[in-house]
């Protein structure tokens, strides 16, 4: 019975690390073939959770296992099960940050330095307090101990679902700016199905510490929940409005700024960048600073999936041919 065991953990753990894998390389090859800036954020995103899913979660759990086997002190597997995750907190961190940045990249947006500027310092907050906790921890009394677990997995569905709510209003409100395009529809459908699965991910969290198989439920669902929404993005990877090879089925240079939303201060910076004028050059005939003109072409080049210049300026020459 003990080697049927071992043998069907060693099978889960491959499955959680094959479904991770699966994770990280999806986004990955989409982001090799279109490359696209929400892409690359998605990837980064995938990878620090899966990070965060292995040593944080997967090495905890067994970490805490191997402890009881030895019958460790409970006040030691209580530590031991808060201390891992707590180092691993900084990738969680990071990659709902992108999350974020992924959800305005894909709706053709950039995000702000205040945001940026006040998550790392209010996330920064939070680390530095449950780590003065940790360190307190072992002169608590054992109550203390198996409070404080709950503690903080009740703060950290809060700080997660705050964040998804943000993802999911972006998302949201950048869909319905869309009308009713075909693209709108898409944005919409993939921020359903990831918010959903992510919110019954956040619910078996909460409800993890009661026995083992909702445990076992919670990491299974934590690394295959990411898998539909990729594979909805792979089957519709225009889902974003800049696709570049949608560009050359426009009839005219009107059409290809309507499609792509493309705005007036946008298209006099792409006349400007069309006659050879640097950033700065641009500010000054403007009367704009350059970080403005910096952030218009850095959403010029989201919008219609181009690279650089070059490639912006050989789309635009093309058109004024026709």
């Amino acid at each position: 019975m003990d080697i049927l065991i071992d043998v069907l953990s060693i099978l889960f753990i491959i499955l959680l690390l094959g479904a991770g894998a699966a994770s990280i390389l999806i986004p990955s090859s989409l982001y090799r073939k279109y490359r696209q800036p929400f892409l690359q954020s998605y990837l980064y995103y995938q990878f620090l959770t899966v990070i965060f899913g292995i040593y944080g979660l997967l090495g905890s759990l067994l970490a805490q296992r191997i402890l009881q086997s030895l019958e460790s002190a409970p006040k030691m597997i209580i530590t031991v099960g808060q201390v891992i995750p707590f180092i691993g907190i900084p990738f969680l961190i990071i990659g709902l940050y992108l999350f974020v940045k992924m959800c305005l990249e894909m709706t053709g947006k950039t995000i702000s330095r205040k945001f940026t500027l006040i998550y790392f310092l209010f996330h920064l907050l939070f680390f530095l307090i449950y780590g003065l906790i940790l360190l307190k921890l072992p002169q608590k009394e054992t109550e203390s101990y198996t409070l404080f677990p709950s503690i903080i997995r009740f703060t950290l569905i809060i700080l997660q679902t705050v964040i998804m709510a943000i993802g999911g209003f972006i998302l949201f409100k950048g869909a319905r700016q869309l009308k009713n395009s075909p693209r709108s529809m898409r944005i919409g459908n993939f921020a359903f199905w990831f918010l959903s699965l992510q919110a019954i991910v956040l619910v078996l969290f909460l409800l993890s510490d009661r026995n083992i198989y909702l445990t076992l439920a919670y990491l299974l669902l934590y690394f295959i929940a990411p898998l539909p929404p990729l594979f909805y993005l792979a089957k519709y990877q225009d889902i974003s409005h800049y696709h570049a090879s949608s560009s050359w089925e426009m009839s005219s240079l009107a059409d290809y700024f309507t499609k792509n939303e493309i705005t007036r201060r946008e298209k006099e910076i792409i006349e400007l960048i069309l006659n050879g004028l640097t950033n700065q050059e641009i500010a000054d005939s403007l009367f704009i600073t350059l970080q403005t003109v910096k952030d218009h072409t850095h959403n010029i080049f989201l919008k219609t999936g181009v690279r650089n210049r070059v490639e912006l300026i050989n789309i635009i020459r093309g058109f004024k041919k026709v």
